[in-house]
C-alpha cells in the first residue's frame, strides 16, 4: 500500500486442508483477507454472486468429479470465474486417475474440454482458453456477456481501472469437525 490506499483486492481463500488455511493466514494476515477451511463442492454459506472473480487454481484435476465444484463457483461468482488447469484438458474421454502421492491418495484426473465447454455454455456463460505456459492453461468464465466487453481490452480482460472496495467482513464460518479436513 503507498500512504493510506486501500488494498485493491478483497480476498476470500477456501481450502480443504487446515494446513493450506493456516498457512495462509500466517503469510497474509491483513485485514484484507480472510481464510476459510471449507470444500469447494460446498459453498453454501455465500450467496449466488458474492465475488467479483471467483480463482480455482489447480483444483478440479483432484476431484473425483468436477461439476458440483465449478458450478458453485460460477454460482457465487458475479463476473468471472478463472481455472487454472495443471493437468490440462484434452480432446479425448474424462480420465479418472488416483495416484498416490507422498502416501496420500490423490486425483490426477484429464477432463475433456468440449465436456468442460458444454458444462459451462449449458449454465449461461461463455468462455475462452489462455495458455499460460508450456503445461498450465487457463479456462476463463464469464457470467453474463463479460467475454465480449473483455475481448477489447488488451489486459487480458481485467479492467486496469480499479474499482472502489466496499467495506465488507467475511461470514462467520462455522469450524468443521475435528477429522472432517481432506485435501482436495
Amino acid at each position: 500500500h503507498q500512504g493510506n490506499e486501500r488494498a485493491f483486492w478483497n480476498n476470500t481463500g477456501i481450502d480443504a486442508c487446515r494446513w493450506v488455511i493456516d498457512l495462509n493466514r500466517k503469510n497474509f494476515p491483513a485485514r484484507e483477507h480472510a481464510f476459510h477451511v471449507v470444500d469447494a463442492r460446498e459453498l453454501v454459506w455465500w450467496t449466488p454472486d458474492s465475488f467479483d472473480v471467483v480463482y480455482l487454481r489447480e483444483l478440479l484435476e483432484h476431484l473425483p468429479e468436477y461439476e458440483k465444484a465449478l458450478s458453485e463457483a460460477i454460482r457465487v461468482a458475479k463476473h468471472e470465474v478463472m481455472v487454472v488447469f495443471f493437468i490440462p484438458p484434452t480432446e479425448g474421454n474424462d480420465e479418472i486417475k488416483l495416484d498416490e502421492c507422498d502416501g496420500v491418495e490423490l486425483f490426477h484426473n484429464h477432463w475433456n474440454k468440449k465436456r468442460l465447454e458444454e458444462f459451462v455454455t449449458q449454465r449461461g456463460c461463455q468462455f475462452n482458453w489462455v495458455p499460460l505456459d508450456d503445461k498450465r492453461v487457463l479456462f476463463r468464465v464469464y457470467k453474463g456477456g463479460r467475454k465480449d466487453e473483455a475481448a477489447g481490452n488488451d489486459s487480458g480482460g481485467m479492467s486496469r481501472e480499479r474499482p472502489a472496495v466496499p467495506e465488507q467482513s467475511a461470514p462467520e464460518l462455522p469450524e468443521p469437525e475435528r477429522g472432517a479436513d481432506r485435501s482436495g
